[in-house]
């Protein structure tokens, strides 16, 4: 019985039974796609100014650099991008809920 209930939620979602079958499906690029794509460019600008404050040489001395305030926006812009993954996926539970 679940099967089924997937199946279908499966069918809807591409479209089936909503017309005259296409294979074409117009996509329209919305405010929220705008959004995301600033938001990752941010994200991307801030890791390539801020990757060398968490480097690192070994050669036979462990040198660490210093943990300064690059170094926290690094930590936050890698944990933001990590996360980001996981965000969409509960967004996309709760919309299909």
């Amino acid at each position: 019985m679940e099967r089924g209930i997937d199946t279908s939620n499966s069918m809807l979602a591409r479209g089936y039974g909503s017309g005259k079958r296409s294979s074409y499906s117009p996509y329209r690029f919305r405010f929220a796609d705008g959004v995301l794509v600033f938001t990752s460019a941010i994200l991307l600008i801030s890791l390539l100014v801020s990757y060398k404050a968490l480097s690192a040489v070994y050669n036979p001395v462990i040198n660490i650099a210093p943990f300064g305030f690059l170094s926290i926006i690094f930590v936050v812009v890698l944990l933001v991008v990590g996360l980001l993954p996981t965000v969409f996926s509960a967004l996309e539970v709760r919309v299909w809920k």
